[in-house]
């Protein structure tokens, strides 16, 4: 591919076969969607099989992509985030990890008066349970909108809005009983 190709025709030669076109198109999306995978199965050969599934999902509905919607990368990272739930709900291991930056911003105004520490916000987003945690990823890192995460999630989209006000409502519990010890 030449340095002038833009993505659309690069996806345009996708869909005509083009295999020096896919492995572009692989070479541009995979350390993005590595780093999503792995951040969801928290191990480097699952989020491998992750990413190989993504990239087969990919192919096959590429067709399908709307470049009007979204961009390329993050329509494969929303593919990708299906992916590495499915694996994940299939392999009963449910295990989210987190840019802890992404996430602070949220709540580091509500707790700036009581030593916040983005080590000790990770410990607390830890301990939620598993339906929690996932919420918190989806919204706050992945940035995805709850109408989004009722979709990827197979929920109503106002039990996503519930789901993230337990979720921190739970984080403001625990913060605050993690104070008085």
């Amino acid at each position: 591919m030449s340095a002038g190709t833009n993505m659309y025709d690069i996806i345009q030669k996708c869909l005509d076969g083009d295999r020096s076109a896919q492995k572009h198109l692989y070479l541009c999306l995979s350390d993005e969607l590595m780093a999503v995978a792995y951040r969801y199965t928290r191990d480097m050969d699952f989020a491998k099989d992750v990413v190989q599934n993504t990239f087969v999902r990919i192919f096959y509905n590429l067709g399908g992509y709307d470049v009007e919607k979204s961009g390329i990368t993050t329509w494969s990272k929303k593919i990708c985030i299906h992916e590495a739930i499915s694996f994940l709900r299939k392999h009963k291991k449910m295990v989210i990890q987190y840019d802890i930056d992404e996430v602070i911003l949220p709540f580091q105004k509500e707790y700036e008066d009581e030593n916040f520490s983005p080590e000790v916000l990770r410990q607390k987003i830890d301990n939620l349970p598993e339906e929690h945690r996932m919420i918190i990823q989806l919204y706050y890192y992945d940035e995805l909108s709850h109408k989004e995460i009722a979709i990827l999630l197979n929920i109503q989209e106002s039990s996503s809005r519930s789901r993230l006000s337990r979720a921190k409502d739970q984080l403001r519990i625990n913060w605050k009983a993690a104070l008085f010890f």
